[in-house]
């Protein structure tokens, strides 16, 4: 998939823009001209949602209401258009059409990200690390919602519940009796899926500048539902144990990473994860990948910089920064 432009109407501070892009695309700016909107914009058509918010209804410009982004892209030499509009709830269309299925039109155009705010499997709150973990085994297995949305619906349920104070143990016993089986498979694919990763990151972080010599290694904890806790959950409003709080660890050299990281070690790092992330899918789904790099040179020397752009050159991607790139690179300057 290539994507070859886009339009902006009313989303965030873009009330009416038009951006053509090349394979390698540089987004410079000042401050507030809006480069990683630009970049909200492309993941919002292409995945339904932001990378910053949940909240679809907060990217409307504050004196409008509603959103639309619309864009041209070209997937096996045909030419297509999509356009998304957002006023109470989404609107997706392909070449004037109601698409039929968005979650396989999702499935089929994996889209990978990098922000200040949402790190991947370095990001500091576990959420976003479990959801780069699920976004990287959708891309593989389109089924793997179903497990999740299943699951999510019984957690809802049972949350609403507790809530309510019901105590009634057989209605509890039922949810549960249910969750098991969406927990089973949630827990199945993503250990896979973090051994996966480590083969991966072991093969490719010796090629980072400086970390030749360093053994970075991901941890997954699932947390197995417990029924003998509902008493305390009863008592704390809460949801204690399940999928929605396992956890994913990150070790440097044996060491806790979160205690001796330097902002450029984490970047350099979390970098590393998205170019294993890129790798996975590609070989196991041989699909193409659009990578979306917010702010990809703060914190890091020029060396490493260059070595990334040249690790991802080989895939359609959107930078941001402020700096000149000294590189074949199509600049989208912001004013």
């Amino acid at each position: 998939m290539f994507l070859k432009d886009i339009k902006l109407k009313n989303f965030r501070n873009h009330l009416n823009s038009v951006f053509s892009f090349d394979y390698r695309n540089y987004i410079t700016g000042k401050n507030g001209s809006g480069k990683t909107s630009l970049l909200e914009g492309i993941s919002v058509i292409l995945t339904g949602k932001s990378f910053k918010t949940n909240r679809l209804k907060s990217l409307i410009n504050i004196e409008k209401k509603f959103f639309e982004i619309s864009s041209n892209f070209v997937e096996n030499d045909v030419k297509y258009n999509i356009s998304l509009y957002y006023d109470t709830k989404k609107r997706l269309t392909i070449n004037g059409k109601r698409h039929e299925n968005i979650i396989n039109f999702y499935h089929n155009h994996p889209v990978i990200f990098y922000s200040p705010e949402n790190e991947g499997f370095l990001s500091k709150e576990q959420e976003m690390r479990r959801n780069f973990l699920d976004r990287t085994i959708f891309y593989l297995d389109r089924s793997y919602i179903g497990s999740l949305l299943g699951y999510n619906k019984l957690l809802e349920l049972k949350k609403k519940y507790i809530l309510k104070d019901v105590k009634d143990r057989l209605l509890y016993k039922s949810i549960h009796e249910k969750m098991y089986f969406y927990t089973k498979e949630i827990h199945n694919k993503r250990s896979n899926l973090i051994k996966s990763f480590n083969t991966y990151i072991e093969k490719y972080l010796i090629d980072i500048p400086s970390f030749n010599t360093e053994f970075f290694s991901l941890s997954y904890i699932p947390n197995h539902l417990d029924e003998d806790i509902l008493d305390k959950e009863l008592i704390i409003k809460k949801v204690l144990s399940g999928p929605h709080r396992d956890r994913i660890l990150f070790n440097l050299n044996g060491e806790s990473f979160e205690n001796i990281a330097s902002f450029g070690q984490r970047k350099s790092l979390s970098l590393c994860c998205i170019y294993c992330f890129l790798k996975v899918v590609e070989d196991f789904s041989k699909k193409s990948i659009i990578l979306l790099l917010d702010e990809l040179e703060s914190g890091l020397d020029v060396e490493r910089v260059s070595f990334f752009m040249g690790l991802f050159d080989k895939y359609q991607y959107f930078l941001t920064g402020q700096s000149k790139i000294d590189k074949d690179i199509n600049i989208i300057k912001l004013s």
